[in-house]
């Protein structure tokens, strides 16, 4: 390696380690409204004129960690609909829990909002986008700059089960608004997974896009969508659905390129002008067109969802402060495809990511995973053979699941493959019996277990006697007893695989931004074709104690 890029790598390493190992103060707090005293969550909580910040969690709570060096700075707060607040870091408690009061805004009596809505200067919400595309240059940066932030990944089935919920502190080294989304560099501070959840590494698989492979459904898709296959990990896949860093090269389906399709793929209605940090602000509402095609860079393609949407535009800038972006089944109107929320903060009189999130629902067969830890109802779980034993002519078999009585009486649901097979002791002559090709008789014992009657089965030697369970298959010794076509009470086959439902979750909480400190390239960079949990990251002592991340911010549960 160079020396002038040893030092570069050196100078980096310090720089991150020096963070998290300067003294900080631990600032705690709960956020209250001041009339009903219920708790603010997802209020923004950062020292004023820096960088540094958090989000409250559901009940109100924060942890704030702040270097000791701002101790006489302020703390300011801030929240869609209350007043904004701030107090002298000074002032409060350190280590305990501080209580704030933060009171509704009175819009009515706001003057700059009774202006702009008797003003409603472009009441056309497609020319206020316009105007927003426009002032791009204007409201982001095109310089260099870097974001760090709290990443967490995790899957969901049903409402109680989360797997696979891992957790890291990433930094983003991003070129500017003029070069391309690809020329960004992401690095990894640190990541671990929660032991407090299931793990089922078969869901960290990639998607499959390609119908035929989805036909059979041994990998997880979505039925109605495709992830980009430019993605790889997680991470990178939650970045590639950020459209407004993304707002001149394909984001997603169906905003596409922002700047060129977004107008045209959809129609738009302006809401109303409500007030975000004591700022007016244009809401307007989204849907896709409804003529089952649209327009990416002058190509159309068909489409399977309804798409509805907001968007949220600084009426004095023309910035785009927050996207929210939700496609619906078209066969189930209740069922989710993907949602997509893209909310940016100002800093420094421009916009910068503030929070990043990309859930989508996607299929996966149970033949795929392993669900023994997964709470899955009885009517989702496969039937299969747990137990098998041999009494006289009868082979036993258990089940985990109740059967269809009509199915397991049905002589011709079980196919009889191989011969018997002994030693006579009086004449030392092997003795042949060729099986039928169906049981002589079978009945229920109970509902879940099964008796087989095969003759000659009592003539098979104990000592020599092997029996294995293969899916729904029972060998002994050179016989094979093929279970065909029998079902559970519910309609399920044996060795027939069910396909379910679950929810995928990518959440991106910035945490502090720099516009004065340039990254380096160097062998620590995430990959973004490998997954997280295969990367080295930095290693930085003390880093969860001294990390600013949303703790207890709850898991998204909106399916």
């Amino acid at each position: 390696m160079k020396k002038s890029n040893l030092t570069l790598v050196i100078v980096l390493i310090l720089i991150s380690t020096s963070v998290y190992s300067q003294d900080f103060l631990k600032i705690k707090g709960v956020l209250f409204e001041t009339n009903t005293n219920n708790p603010i969550y997802f209020a923004n909580v950062c020292v004023c004129n820096e960088s540094i910040g958090i989000a409250s969690n559901e009940f109100g709570e924060f942890v704030l960690n702040i270097p000791k060096s701002l101790i006489e700075e302020k703390i300011c707060i801030s929240a869609i609909g209350y007043e904004p607040y701030s107090n002298s870091i000074k002032t409060l408690l350190k280590n305990e829990y501080n209580t704030f009061f933060l009171s509704p805004m009175c819009y009515e009596l706001n003057e700059a909002l009774i202006v702009e809505k008797r003003k409603r200067r472009y009441s056309n919400p497609v020319k206020i986008l316009e105007l927003a595309l426009d002032n791009f240059k204007h409201n982001y940066s095109f310089d260099p700059f870097i974001i760090q932030g709290y990443y967490r990944e995790y899957s969901k089935y049903g409402d109680e089960n989360y797997l696979n919920l891992l957790e890291a502190g990433i930094i983003v080294d991003d070129k500017g608004f003029q070069k391309p989304y690809s020329s960004n560099q992401n690095y990894m501070l640190q990541y671990r997974y929660n032991e407090n959840f299931n793990m089922e590494k078969t869901l960290e698989s990639k998607y499959i896009n390609d119908y035929n492979l989805k036909q059979k459904r041994t990998q997880k898709y979505m039925l109605e969508h495709n992830v980009p296959i430019m993605g790889g990990n997680e991470l990178s896949i939650l970045f590639l659905h950020d459209a407004i860093r993304r707002y001149n090269e394909n984001a997603f389906s169906y905003i596409n390129q922002l700047n060129k399709d977004f107008i045209p793929n959809h129609q738009f209605i302006l809401d109303d002008i409500i007030l975000i940090d004591n700022i007016p602000v244009y809401q307007i509402s989204f849907k896709y067109i409804d003529n089952y095609s649209f327009r990416y860079s002058d190509h159309s393609y068909d489409h399977n969802s309804n798409i509805i949407g907001k968007i949220f535009i600084e009426s004095n800038t023309y910035a785009i402060k927050r996207i929210e972006y939700t496609s619906y089944s078209l066969k189930n109107s209740k069922i989710k495809n993907f949602e997509i929320i893209t909310e940016y903060q100002k800093y420094q009189g421009k916009m910068y990511l503030k929070y990043l999130s990309f859930s989508n629902s996607f299929n996966i067969n149970t033949s795929a995973i392993n669900f023994s830890e997964l709470k899955l109802p009885n009517t989702k779980k496969p039937l299969r053979i747990i137990e098998a034993n041999i009494a006289n002519e009868f082979l036993i078999l258990k089940f985990n699941k109740n059967l269809r009585k009509r199915s397991a009486n049905n002589k011709r649901n079980f196919d009889l493959v191989g011969q018997i097979t002994r030693v006579d002791h009086f004449t030392s002559e092997q003795v042949s019996y060729q099986l039928k090709k169906h049981p002589d008789d079978t009945f229920l014992a109970d509902s879940n277990t099964l008796f087989l009657k095969i003759p000659n089965l009592n003539l098979i030697s104990r000592n020599n006697e092997k029996i294995s369970i293969n899916n729904s298959t029972v060998e002994i010794d050179k016989i094979k007893v093929i279970l065909a076509d029998l079902k559970d009470v519910n309609g399920n086959k044996i060795d027939d695989y069910i396909n379910i439902t679950m929810h995928q979750f990518r959440e991106l909480f910035v945490n502090e931004i720099q516009t004065d400190l340039t990254l380096p390239s160097f062998a620590r960079t995430i990959f973004p074709e490998s997954p997280l949990y295969n990367q080295k990251p930095l290693e930085v002592d003390g880093f969860w104690e001294n990390f600013n991340y949303p703790s207890n911010v709850p898991l998204q549960n909106n399916y």
